[in-house]
């Protein structure tokens, strides 16, 4: 019978599972958008993980592959961003299940929780890298692409320069930044770390409180056996009376 669970090991198998979806959750959408609008016209470009992006216009979508816009430095980039989402799925799913089969009393040894840990560790490093290198690569990696992406003035803040931003120009309005995958593998990073420190918290204890010991019952259909105190030696019998003669009386 399994002792009660470990709280902290709990939380930290439920942070990490967690993790991991917001991390696949991530792979199948935008990291970054940009929109430029003008008068009636509404133009949004959305980078996707992966060999491909969308572009919509007055709500028409349409998808493009990032080679056949000459935008390769880009593509190669968002390829390695789905690396990283899938990889922070699978090491968030395997450190939860783990976890969560050691809570609950499978599969609850030292040799799998320093598995499960190490997971994490890596599934958090992993998300973290993505999320990062995104927001330090991505400038220089639009910058590598066709002429007319970049301002030509100098000083002028634009998606080859910036993560983030915003222009005003003329009558256009123009933003661009991160969209809502990179903030859901940024939730990644942020249940995983805490998972983490959960499990470091929780390396030197037990996986749950000992269950107390159980007395087996006697099988079925036997009497329980009695103590032989051995057989009472048996009473010797009274000793025979006589009876008691009197004086003989004369005649």
């Amino acid at each position: 019978m399994a002792g009660p669970r470990n709280p902290y090991r709990l939380a930290a198998s439920l942070l990490a599972f967690g993790g991991g979806v917001l991390g696949g959750v991530s792979a199948v959408l935008p990291w970054w958008t940009f929109t430029a609008k003008s008068g009636g016209i509404s133009v949004a470009l959305s980078l996707l993980p992966g060999s491909s992006f969308t572009a919509t216009e007055n709500q028409t979508t349409v998808s493009y592959t990032y080679a056949a816009q000459s935008l390769n430095s880009v593509g190669y980039l968002y390829e390695g961003v789905l690396a990283f989402a899938l990889a922070t799925l699978a090491l968030g799913i395997l450190t939860g299940v783990f976890g969560l089969l050691g809570v609950f009393g499978r599969y609850g040894s030292t040799d799998r929780g320093r598995a499960a840990r190490n997971w994490a560790v890596t599934g958090a490093c992993v998300s973290v890298i993505a999320v990062v290198l995104l927001v330090a690569v991505q400038p220089y990696a639009i910058s590598r692409g066709p002429d007319g992406l970049c301002p030509s003035g100098g000083g002028l803040t634009s998606p080859c320069n910036s993560f983030w931003g915003s222009q005003s120009v003329s009558a256009a309005s123009i933003s661009w930044g991160a969209a809502i995958g990179w903030y859901l593998e940024l939730g990644a990073v942020i249940a995983l770390t805490a998972g983490l420190v959960l499990w470091l918290a929780a390396r030197n204890q037990p996986w749950g409180s000992p269950a107390p010991p159980v007395t087996p019952a006697p099988p079925v259909g036997l009497a329980p056996s009695i103590p032989d105190v051995g057989t009472p030696p048996a009473s010797s019998p009274p000793p025979a009376t006589r009876p008691v003669e009197g004086p003989t009386l004369p005649p």
